[in-house]
């Protein structure tokens, strides 16, 4: 991507006339997040297991950015994850029939209908528990 925004900004410059090459400054940049197969199926199964059949799903692939990769020491496997902060009202108001389409149409954190519920602090911190006990009690 990096080697295409280069390769347009030179390309529009050369049409443009300019008397020389663009100057092309990048800001932040962050690794890419990618869970370990293993360590992700080994924390969905006991988040399953502890908050339910039903309340684990994988989003798949998102675009963003994340500092998250930048904690995690070099080779050392991981699972990012998501919790909700929204009210099951919401949820259960959402349109769609199963748990991904209700996913797409509640809002995100960053979106200005957003409102996170308190009452979901502690489930998070049962994901944070039980994730790290999958691990801390082999």
């Amino acid at each position: 991507m990096i080697a295409a925004i280069r390769r347009i900004a030179t390309g529009e410059c050369l049409a443009a006339g300019c008397p020389s090459e663009p100057e092309i400054t990048f800001g932040n940049d962050f690794p890419i997040t990618v869970n370990d197969a293993d360590t992700d199926r080994r924390v969905a199964a006991v988040h399953t297991e502890v908050l339910g059949a039903g309340t684990v799903f994988d989003p798949g692939p998102a675009m963003g950015s994340e500092d998250f990769p930048h904690l995690v020491p070099d080779g050392v496997p991981y699972s990012y994850w998501f919790v909700t902060s929204t009210s099951a009202d919401v949820w259960d108001a959402a349109p769609g029939t199963d748990l991904m389409e209700k996913f797409h149409a509640v809002p995100s954190n960053h979106s200005p209908q957003f409102a996170p519920d308190l009452v979901t602090v502690a489930p998070g911190v049962r994901t944070l528990v039980s994730g790290a006990l999958a691990f801390l009690t082999d």
